[in-house]
């Protein structure tokens, strides 16, 4: 991400076309064997009315991806899509300040265009005919932007390393300048490989 940039953390979603009710926040924790081919609908797309703003969207981990919109004067001063919990409607974007109208504007705008693509993406047209819940919806949350930070090795004097395989804490240690060690195995849970951490940390 650029300063310019804002970004999302999002969740695939299901909802209720007619209701707009999110049924659930997370449509299958395994997404990513059958849902990957969505996201490149997504990535690139040009927003309705708003042509001049660029989307980038990539896989996070299971049912998240990471989305980033680019484009002039945006802000990340506006609310999610997100209820949430379950069981209640998808929200509006909202600006928090009047320079975040605009951004409400661009985004309501790409949630939009987003739902009428999934909906008649062939994936989720299939998983529709087997009974099964189609990932028509990305919840957009946690809008923020790229901060200019001191460099963690400059500012220390200490050379550093991270082993993490959640995305959002490896984008944070790359925002301060520590390398990623990428450990086979290695997880966010008990069931990590901590035997490899370990020689890869000696």
């Amino acid at each position: 991400m650029s300063g310019n940039d804002i970004g999302f953390k999002c969740n695939f979603a299901y909802m209720d076309p007619d209701t707009r009710i999110v049924h659930k926040r997370r449509v299958d924790r395994e997404f990513q064997r059958w849902g990957l081919e969505i996201i490149d609908a997504i990535n690139g797309l040009v927003i309705p009315g708003f042509e001049e703003y660029t989307v980038k969207a990539r896989h996070a981990t299971e049912h998240r991806i990471g989305l980033t919109v680019s484009g002039p004067g945006l802000t990340n001063k506006i609310t999610d899509t997100d209820p949430l919990v379950d069981n209640l409607k998808l929200l509006e974007i909202k600006a928090e300040t009047e320079e975040g109208e605009k951004t409400a504007q661009v985004i309501n705008a790409l949630n939009e265009a987003i739902i009428r693509i999934l909906h008649t993406h062939p994936i989720n047209i299939k998983r529709v005919e087997e009974g099964k819940k189609p990932a028509n919806l990305i919840l957009l949350r946690g809008c923020g932007q790229r901060i200019e930070v001191p460099n963690f090795q400059e500012k220390n004097n200490l050379k550093s390393f991270g082993i993490c395989p959640t995305a959002i804490i490896k984008g944070l240690l790359s925002n301060i300048g520590i390398d990623i060690a990428e450990v086979e195995g290695a997880t966010g849970d008990y069931h990590s490989n901590f035997e490899a951490k370990g020689k890869a940390t000696v």
